[in-house]
C-alpha cells in the first residue's frame, strides 16, 4: 500500500528504506527526517549505505527518537567490505557496532533461494556466451 511522506512522518513506528542510491535520495535520512518523525521509531536500512547518516541514527538512538536500528549496509562502505576492519574505524561505527540497540548484516538483506539462484544463472549465462 503506498503511503504519503506526511503520513509516514505522522504513524510510522517502523521506518525501512528500499531505495536506490541517487542525487535525491543521499542522505535522505537526516537529522531534519528524524525530528519530523511524530513517533518514536525502529529504522531499517536494507537499500544503500548512504541513505542513512549514521552519525543522526547515533544521535537518535541516544535521545531516544530511534528505539532502534537494523543497518544491512554503511554509509562508509566502499566496493568491498573485505578491508574494512583494517582501516580506522569512525567513531560512529563503533558507538552502533556496541549498542545493544543495533543489529548489523553484510548487505545481504536481498539475498534469498530465488535472487541466489537468479545470480548464479545469470554469472553462468554470462560466462557461456563468453566462452563459446
Amino acid at each position: 500500500m503506498e503511503s504519503t511522506l506526511e503520513a509516514i512522518l505522522n504513524q510510522a513506528d517502523v521506518i525501512s528504506f528500499h531505495v536506490p542510491q541517487n542525487s535525491e535520495t543521499i542522505n535522505y535520512f537526516n537529522r531534519e527526517f528524524l525530528e519530523s518523525c511524530k513517533n518514536p521509531i525502529y529504522l531499517l536500512n536494507v537499500s544503500r549505505g548512504k541513505i542513512v547518516n549514521l552519525k543522526n541514527v547515533v544521535e537518535g538512538i541516544q535521545n531516544g527518537k530511534i528505539i532502534g536500528a537494523g543497518l544491512d549496509v554503511l554509509e562508509y562502505e566502499d566496493g568491498s567490505f573485505e578491508n574494512f576492519f583494517q582501516k580506522d574505524l569512525p567513531e560512529d561505527f563503533i558507538t552502533l557496532k556496541n549498542s545493544r540497540q543495533v543489529i548489523l548484516s553484510p548487505h545481504v538483506a536481498g539475498w534469498s533461494t530465488q535472487s541466489y539462484f537468479g545470480l548464479s544463472k545469470t554469472l553462468a549465462d554470462k560466462i557461456l556466451a563468453r566462452f563459446s
